[in-house]
């Protein structure tokens, strides 16, 4: 019981010394309580654990992600067990072996960086603890992906343009994304999906004769829209929703008319986005969140991972911030 709590963490259930010493003894037996499925093949616990992106769930990327894997979970029988906490000290540099104690039916990561969790994710393969990967694809064999159909997202929002009569269109990228106090991976992460959806942009206006440029978010500016505007950009398509309203301000301000001679298209469907009345393309992150439940269930029930794989469909909706070339 001693040993228990202090691997536990209770520090407040051990005196010091006593913890000094079990932390010694982990050290040199390079001790680790894992419990591997076939000691728990007859053990079902009807909990599915979920591994959040930031741990404040302070994202709609979490939240959303999160309503969604409830609401599949609630319907069929299912806790969720949400996995929040920092590592033990005897677990430093250990992280995967919280997730090996089966404590839960498998896991769910909402997990945006390319690479994040690789060594987890390696070792959760190993031991076949069924295991689904959402927003992102580059993960071990043994494990499921959900995440949006980012070819469609582009070509929805290229094949609107299109209609419209644009023929030179733009599209900003999002950085790399910095890391805070409350993310659970290390470092910057490189944004699966928005890799993806430059890439797919690139490729897809190539494939339509659409003359094109690729610009990061670092260099929207007035003195750039104006540039875009002399070259005979007619259209730009940001990869986030906030980067087509900041374009929209910038815009205002040098005169340029939303959307007679500039349409704007953002990726996701936010409440601002429709506030302002800007087009945009997106999924729900509430589907993805249900879609990954489902893809759990059936890595439970033995199915190969490659069968359990979602693309999350997409949809464009129009509004205000596009028109026809030369509207204005």
């Amino acid at each position: 019981m001693t040993v228990s709590r202090v691997l536990r963490g209770r520090d407040d259930l051990v005196s010091p010394d006593t913890r000094d010493r079990v932390l010694k003894a982990v050290r040199e037996l390079d001790y680790i309580p894992v419990r591997f499925a076939a000691q728990n093949r007859h053990v079902e616990t009807r909990i599915v654990g979920i591994v959040p992106h930031m741990t404040d769930l302070s994202q709609r990327l979490d939240l959303d992600t999160l309503n969604g894997v409830g609401s599949a979970a609630r319907d069929n029988g299912y806790d969720v067990l949400l996995m929040l906490r920092g590592e033990a000290e005897w677990m430093a540099d250990r992280q995967d072996l919280r997730f090996l104690d089966r404590r839960s039916d498998g896991f769910l990561f909402v997990s945006v960086g390319i690479g994040e969790w690789s060594g987890t994710l390696a070792s959760l393969a190993k031991h076949k603890v069924p295991t689904v990967v959402c927003y992102r694809r580059d993960v071990p064999a043994e494990i499921a992906w959900v995440d949006p159909d980012n070819d469609q997202m582009i070509l929805d929002a290229l094949a609107c343009l299109m209609e419209l009569g644009h023929r030179r269109i733009a599209y900003i990228s999002p950085p790399m994304l910095g890391v805070g106090p409350n993310y659970l991976s290390i470092g910057p992460i490189d944004n699966f999906d928005h890799n993806a959806r430059t890439s797919a942009f690139i490729t897809l206006a190539d494939q339509r004769g659409i003359n094109c440029g690729v610009y990061p978010e670092e260099s929207m500016s007035a003195e750039m829209l104006r540039k875009l505007i002399k070259d005979g950009v007619t259209a730009i398509v940001t990869g986030y929703h906030s980067y087509a309203l900041t374009l929209w301000d910038i815009a205002t301000q040098c005169g340029i008319d939303v959307p007679g001679q500039l349409s704007l298209i953002g990726i996701d469907h936010a409440i601002d986005a429709e506030a302002r009345g800007l087009t945009t393309t997106g999924f729900s992150f509430f589907d993805v969140g249900n879609a990954a439940f489902f893809a759990f269930q059936k890595l439970l029930a033995g199915a190969d991972p490659a069968d359990c794989h979602r693309r999350v469909p997409t949809t464009l909706i129009r509004r205000a911030s596009c028109a026809a070339t030369g509207a204005s």
